[in-house]
């Protein structure tokens, strides 16, 4: 593959990409400390703005849109403030929301987070843990047109929406027309990943799901064909942004070397990866080949401190120029 990407713009522009996976409603309060409280040894912030985004699985969604590509979003909230909340800051997204399923029994995932001179003072996250219901997944797999999309990209982040029957009735219906699914994955849950085609993962993750120490190109290699080996995936893609990648397609193993970088935001970085990955190979180019670019996409949005690449045209140019 030439480092000139631009070739495949239109291309990528008629391909739509199904994403399902886990969602928050992020809320972030932005500060100045004037002072220390009076009443405790902690900074008495004055609030300058707030503002709400989305999370978890909506990265991939971002990316793909700010790619130019098509998508199809399913995910899964409470029947609560922070849900109406989501739908809304989808629709402000020009994203469609009638696949979007809210549980009454559900809490929607809220993160706040506090921000001070560029530093985050605080957390605080109300979360779900319990699984989607039997109905819910049957919804998701009923309503999902694997005729009209060219890749499934599942976003597990541990939330309850990557259950193991949603991903059994996901993958058996790809599998009609041949449409990959990809993951998004979690080291905790690759037991469960049967039937999905490509799974990218973290280095922490692969040290999770496998138990080797990934200290060079043997022990990544191992890790990856173990992955592969506990789930029947076809390719495997290791993330590390300052390590590079390391892939398993098939028998192959590849070292996509790494950028002198130094990551200034990781937020959602997994998802990006994972769903250029996906887009790339629905325009034809190999595994090895669509992990490169997810590579640069990755960097890019990780040293611009956004969540994706803004455009194709500044991930073209990134490629093909460099830092």
């Amino acid at each position: 593959m030439s480092d000139d990407i631009s070739s495949y713009k239109e291309k990528v522009s008629k391909i739509k990409i199904a994403v399902i996976g886990d969602s928050t409603i992020d809320r972030y309060t932005v500060a100045s400390a004037k002072r220390i409280s009076p009443e405790a040894p902690i900074p008495a912030l004055n609030v300058d703005k707030e503002y709400y985004r989305i999370g978890a699985s909506f990265n991939a969604v971002e990316s793909i849109l700010n790619l130019g590509a098509k998508v199809a979003y399913f995910t899964v909230t409470g029947s609560d403030l922070e849900g109406q909340q989501f739908a809304r800051e989808l629709e402000r997204n020009n994203v469609a929301t009638h696949w979007v399923f809210p549980e009454k029994e559900m809490k929607t995932t809220s993160i706040h987070r506090v921000i001070s001179d560029g530093y985050l003072m605080l957390w605080m996250e109300k979360s779900r843990v319990n699984k989607i219901s039997k109905n819910t997944e049957r919804m998701i797999i009923e309503k999902l047109d694997v005729e009209d999309v060219n890749a499934i990209v599942l976003s597990d982040h541990g939330r309850g929406t990557i259950t193991e029957g949603l991903l059994k009735g996901i993958s058996a219906k790809a599998k009609t027309r041949n449409v990959p699914v990809l993951i998004n994955g979690r080291g905790g849950s690759v037991n469960n990943y049967n039937g999905v085609d490509y799974i990218r993962i973290s280095r922490e993750d692969g040290f999770k799901a496998t138990g080797i120490t990934l200290i060079n190109d043997t022990s990544y290699r191992n890790t990856a064909i173990k992955i592969a080996s506990l789930t029947g995936a076809k390719g495997v893609v290791i993330t590390w942004l300052e390590d590079g990648f390391y892939i398993i397609n098939g028998k192959k193993f590849t070292h996509i070397a790494p950028l002198h970088v130094r990551p200034v935001n990781l937020v959602g970085i997994g998802d990006t990866i994972t769903s250029i990955i996906a887009l790339f190979l629905s325009a034809g180019l190999s595994l090895e080949e669509s992990s490169r670019i997810a590579y640069y996409g990755g960097v890019l949005a990780s040293i611009s401190n956004r969540r994706s690449p803004q455009s194709f045209d500044k991930l073209a140019k990134f490629i093909s120029e460099g830092l």
